[in-house]
């Protein structure tokens, strides 16, 4: 008889991964932070930043911590997301991560969001959207509800294209406040099917 290996184990082994060229320059690999069990949103982003591979957590950077400011803003604390990236080790000079990078880490992120399972995925940026769905643009469908691969997603501008592109702020705000609204809305959804009996 076989045993399911246990999250933790699975996530910790993720910070001995040497599975692509990155893993050679950064500091650490960047598994995630927040409580999979208990998040209620997986947030998703590109890659580790210079303080992200200093830290060991993803998005505590100056884009990251500009972000889960406005979240704060509207009442959405980080301890409700679980949080990581579409590759878990830095690019060298903070470059985008190239597809042999992304297709290695993606067993990774493949068992984060199924043992995660929250109510909602949050791709932040094109890059983590790709990997929901590539035939779509983020300038076409950030701040909206969406259902790809059997799962709801709603995508978000990334916060560094927000600080270079500060007239953005205001959009990305109101989709933060669309993204509260959404997130409401489906707690109350299963909180009711719970009710009655039905499993998400």
């Amino acid at each position: 008889m076989t045993t399911k290996p246990h999250y933790k184990d699975v996530f910790s082994k993720m910070e001995h991964c040497r599975r692509c060229r990155l893993r050679d320059n950064a500091k650490q690999v960047v598994v995630g932070s927040g409580n999979p069990k208990k998040a209620i949103a997986m947030l998703i982003g590109e890659a580790p930043g210079r303080t992200e591979n200093e830290l060991g957590d993803p998005f505590v950077g100056k884009s990251g911590q500009f972000m889960f400011e406005i979240f704060e803003k509207f009442r959405l604390p980080r301890k409700l997301f679980y949080v990581t990236n579409i590759v878990k080790c830095q690019p060298p000079d903070n470059r985008d991560p190239h597809p042999d990078e992304i297709a290695a880490c993606k067993p990774h992120l493949d068992f984060q969001i199924k043992t995660v399972k929250p109510l909602l995925y949050v791709p932040v940026g094109r890059f983590a959207l790709k990997h929901f769905d590539a035939s779509v643009k983020l300038t076409y469908v950030h701040g909206t509800l969406m259902e790809s691969k059997g799962v709801k997603i709603f995508p978000l501008y990334h916060p560094a294209y927000i600080l270079r592109n500060f007239n953005a702020r205001v959009q990305f705000e109101a989709d933060v406040v669309e993204l509260r609204k959404t997130l409401r809305r489906l707690y109350k959804e299963t909180k009711n099917k719970k009710m009655f009996g039905v499993r998400r």
